[in-house]
């Protein structure tokens, strides 16, 4: 929190923390407070490359397109664990795509408001019950590398990985 918060003199900020909410709802009120025409949904512990709005912004113009984002990239100096796990993705998953992961979603207000948000019932894999909501709507999903973010919080050892991988299978099994 206190990397965004250095920033808030240069940019407009409104930082939202709430333990109590699972991250679908927190999603939800993020983009309720939000005064742009382009949602950026990005987990705290990611890094952008310098040109992710611009490009995220070219494929949103297009009328077929619903969500854009790419699968995260590891540290370089990451675990084995986690560059045999993650360490493909990026470029494995692009192009359409039947989700694509809630730490790098962009999406247009219009679009996100028509779908009615993210379902705040779920704890966990809200990003692509949204997705298929979006598809089911007629609309693509699109990876595009070029978004990668460095996902900072990726599972460095077996018990770490073992751990996120079982809590993502919580609502994943519904």
């Amino acid at each position: 929190m206190e990397v965004a918060k250095s920033f808030s003199k240069t940019l407009h900020l409104t930082i939202l923390q709430n333990t109590e909410m699972h991250v679908s709802a927190l999603r939800n009120l993020g983009a309720f407070v939000a005064f742009g025409d382009v949602l950026a949904f990005l987990d705290s512990d990611c890094v952008v490359p310098a040109s992710w709005l611009k490009r995220a912004k070219t494929w949103l113009e297009r009328p077929d397109v619903g969500v854009v984002g790419a699968h995260f990239k590891v540290p370089e100096q990451s675990s084995w664990v986690a560059r045999v796990w993650y360490g493909g993705q990026t470029s494995e998953k692009q192009g359409d795509l039947s989700w694509v992961p809630g730490c790098n979603t962009l999406i247009t207000r219009k679009t996100f408001e028509r779908m009615g948000g993210f379902d705040e019932s779920i704890e966990t894999n809200e990003d692509c019950e949204f997705c298929y909501r979006v598809r089911d709507a007629g609309l693509r999903v699109i990876g595009e590398p070029a978004l990668a973010v460095v996902h900072l919080g990726s599972p460095e050892t077996l018990s770490g990985f073992y751990r996120k991988t079982r809590w993502h299978a919580t609502d994943g099994l519904r």
